[in-house]
């Protein structure tokens, strides 16, 4: 067990100091360290008249014979109330605190109200209240525990009035045992055996038929011990040896005392160990040690203010100090659960809902377990978690767009690098940009694990990006009537070429026909030259061959006839020479023309030159305009 380290583990500690006056005190230091133990606790104090053995009982219920003080004098040895706390050696996980307390009836003291204190302090703080007396149960005995039939001036209950009222003091007194030492009786009642137990019934706590004030006295403090204690248990012990054994009982071996004595005690120490309850208050709840330092400080000052102590006073303190050590429990637990079924982002706000559910069910049912004396916390303990899940809501949010943001940056890498190389910076730009976007926008959507933050973190990624958007698109928009100008300019120009190539064309064309016109005239020209050559070399012959036969035959008669056909002939001639003449001046004047045509085409595209120029010069200026 962690907290066996501790000094009050190591030996019994004061923890409430009885000064010399009288004066309660209580010993923080060593309360502090009762305070760490988160544990159940079975409280055994031992109550009784100085001088009889309480501490040496204390010591073999805590398994050893030097523990708590013993004296061998007439002088009382404890002062106040000493704790010394053990691991149970039964129940797992729970301490055992032992309690010795100031022996009752100090001549020194000589104050019974101060007695009467501190058996209020023991009954209240106490789970198992053992009153050990030296032999048989006496009047005496009896007398030390008359405080409980005057209970409302020691011990409250309500904090309402003055306690007059109060009756369910049994829902916080412990168990009785009574402990009868050195016991020399034979338990024998009309021949019959008895126990213990009966013994304490039926001879110690007897209530006689109340007809006059004497049996009326007699009955008081039994019946209200009988009232108050419900569960009562009694023990013997016979003596454990000679006066010097008991002088000296610290220092003797179990095997030096006597072998009754030592299995009275056996019984007692087995049933301490094994039935003595744990210290619960009135609504089933287990006390720790925190709870019980509590409790002791609020019995305590009551009693140092002049009060009497208050169980409901006590409870709400020790309920509001508990239930908000709990509140930061159940918090601890949420936190821890949330931290184990939770990873950040979750998918959805439900999945982060269903886990604070979850998580805030395990919370309650560890309030519900461990809450004190005020149900209603719960509803603190709802609204304190809430608080911690408001914490995980906004860490699961931030969380979320973290994700998302690094997801869009990690998507948006493409469109910076073309944005930085100005790929959108062109016609048509806008659509390729719109493209990307659309393209990234369902790439992000197919992605899982974002959180809840999703939609909203796209929207402002895509509100962020509507300036670029916009710059882009704007751009794109002029750059495209720019282009649409261009290529209307260009166009323009492409038709002018067009159409200059289709003069030209048409040009050649008729060029080429002139030409060929040309060559075939001069084919035909130089044809018929030669035909007339021909024909008159021909007729010439045929002239001289025939005036040759003619003058050979009619040189005489004829030679007046063939003169005039010479003459005829001559004429024809000069008709074809004329003719010939005519022809080349004709070809001549062709040539003209065509050299005429040709400078006219040239003085055609020269002019549309200096009109495509100056088109182009107007265009410019407006441009710069």
């Amino acid at each position: 067990m962690e907290f066996t380290s501790l000094p009050v583990f190591r030996e019994p500690l004061c923890i409430i100091e009885s000064e010399h006056d009288g004066t309660l005190c209580i010993k923080d230091e060593v309360l502090d360290q009762i305070a760490l133990l988160d544990k159940k606790l079975h409280i055994v104090t031992i109550v009784g008249l100085y001088r009889t053995g309480k501490s040496y009982l204390l010591n073999r219920i805590a398994g050893v014979n030097k523990g708590f003080p013993l004296g061998s004098t007439i002088k009382a040895q404890t002062k106040g109330i000493w704790a010394w706390c053990h691991p149970h050696p039964v129940y797992t996980d729970h301490v055992l605190v032992l309690l010795d307390s100031e022996g009752l009836g100090d001549v020194e003291k000589g104050d019974s109200n101060h007695d009467f204190w501190i058996l209020a302090l023991a009954v209240l703080l106490s789970s198992t209240l053992v009153y050990n007396i030296i032999g048989t149960f006496s009047e005496y005995d009896l007398e030390k525990l008359s405080f409980v039939t005057e209970i409302s001036n020691y011990i409250r209950i309500s904090a309402k009035g003055n306690g007059e009222g109060d009756t369910n003091y049994d829902q916080f007194f412990p168990m009785f045992i009574l402990s009868m030492r050195d016991f020399s009786l034979t338990m024998i009642n009309e021949d019959r055996e008895i126990t213990p137990d009966e013994y304490l019934e039926e001879f110690c706590l007897n209530v006689q038929e109340e007809k006059t004030d004497k049996e009326r006295r007699y009955n008081k403090t039994r019946t209200s011990i009988r009232k108050y204690f419900k569960t009562r248990k009694c023990f013997t012990f016979d003596r454990p040896g000679s006066r010097t054994v008991l002088q000296a009982l610290k220092e003797m071996d179990y095997v030096e005392l006597s072998k009754d004595f030592l299995e009275d005690c056996d019984k007692f120490i087995k049933y301490i160990h094994e039935e003595c309850p744990v210290k619960m208050v009135d609504n089933g709840c287990t006390v720790n040690g925190s709870m019980l330092a509590t409790l002791v400080r609020s019995y305590v000052e009551a009693i140092r203010n002049g009060s009497v102590p208050c169980v409901e006073d006590a409870l709400s303190t020790m309920a509001e100090t508990e239930n908000k050590k709990l509140l930061e429990s159940c918090c601890e637990i949420y936190t821890r659960e949330m931290g184990v079924i939770l990873k950040l982002p979750t998918p959805d706000e439900q999945t982060l809902l269903d886990a604070h559910q979850q998580c805030m069910n395990k919370a309650a049912d560890y309030f519900l377990e461990k809450y004190i004396y005020d149900k209603d916390k719960k509803f603190q303990m709802e609204a304190k978690v809430l608080e911690v899940y408001e914490k995980y809501k906004r860490e699961n949010e931030v969380a979320s767009v973290e994700c998302c943001e690094k997801a869009l940056q990690d998507l948006n890498a493409k469109m910076l690098e073309k944005l930085q190389k100005e790929s959108y910076c062109r016609p048509g730009g806008y659509v390729e940009y719109m493209s990307d976007l659309n393209e990234l926008q369902e790439k992000y959507m197919r992605l899982e694990g974002l959180g809840c933050k999703k939609e909203e973190t796209l929207l402002k990624f895509l509100d962020r990006k509507h300036a670029e958007r916009t710059t882009i698109e704007q751009a794109d928009i002029k750059m495209t009537e720019k282009e649409e100008e261009v290529k209307k300019e260009r166009n323009r120009a492409d038709a002018e070429a067009r159409e200059k190539v289709e003069i030209e064309r048409h040009a050649e064309k008729s060029r080429v026909e002139f030409e060929e016109k040309i060559r075939e005239k001069d084919k035909n020209c130089k044809q018929l030259e030669e035909n007339i050559v021909a024909e008159i070399t021909k007729i010439k012959d045929e002239t001289d061959k025939v005036v040759e036969e003619r003058v050979a035959k009619e040189k005489s008669k004829k030679e007046d006839k063939l003169l005039e056909e010479l003459e005829k002939l001559n004429k024809q001639t000069r008709y074809l020479q004329q003719n010939l003449e005519r022809q080349e001046r004709e070809q001549q004047q062709m040539v003209h023309q065509i050299t005429r045509l040709k400078a006219e085409n040239n003085q055609y595209f020269y002019e549309r030159q200096l009109l495509s120029r100056s088109r182009e010069e107007n265009s410019s200026r407006c441009s710069l305009s």
